[in-house]
């Protein structure tokens, strides 16, 4: 853990980045197959994340650690999880693989239409460059589209399309939570 240059010091003196690093050290002894982790760069600087990031997805890579992290520091997980369990008090609301999410997080046109085939077709058609994906019974989500928006609108207005929503969307691990934890929450009162 990168701790060599603490020679003699006495623990007690350690700042609190050192004593995080001691304590994963620690838990490193004898090789462990489960590594049970409670907010393990707390305290640390930059280039300590970096170098503890890479330690653990080692151990995952090579040694197949199964390494189970409690963090609030959502965008440090995303570098480094596999699966993603989100909870809220004590309650698991999902569980997603990393794959799952990046595809949710992934930045696209969404759009909601009034016929979803006329409009896919009319898509698939016009935009052969782009990944259009079909969801529900009206949304449409169109990858890989970097233009006006108001083209796709044009065109599926003019193709008799109803467009009832369209705009980009696209979020990161923190908005996905929060967006997450906030539709929990509407159902909870609901």
């Amino acid at each position: 853990m990168d701790l060599k240059d603490a020679g003699n010091k006495r623990v007690k003196a350690f700042s609190l980045g050192m004593k995080q690093r001691l304590g994963i050290a620690i838990a490193l002894l004898g090789r462990p197959q489960l590594l049970i982790l409670d907010e393990p760069i707390n305290g640390l600087d930059p280039t300590k994340i970096k170098y503890v990031r890479e330690v653990l997805k080692n151990m995952n890579e090579e040694d197949g650690t199964t390494i189970l992290i409690s963090s609030h520091i959502l965008p440090e997980l995303h570098q480094l999880a596999t699966v993603y369990g989100f909870i809220h008090h004590g309650k698991m609301l999902q569980q997603i693989t990393d794959k799952e999410l990046d595809e949710k997080c992934r930045r696209h046109v969404h759009i909601e239409v009034d016929n979803v085939e006329k409009a896919s077709c009319i898509l698939d058609e016009r935009y052969p460059e782009s990944q259009i994906k079909v969801y529900l019974r009206n949304v449409i989500k169109v990858f890989g589209y970097n233009k006006n928006i108001s083209d796709i609108t044009k065109e599926l207005v003019y193709g008799g399309v109803g467009v009832e929503k369209i705009g980009y969307e696209g979020e990161d691990l923190e908005e996905y939570y929060t967006n997450l934890l906030s539709e929990v929450k509407s159902n909870e009162t609901a």
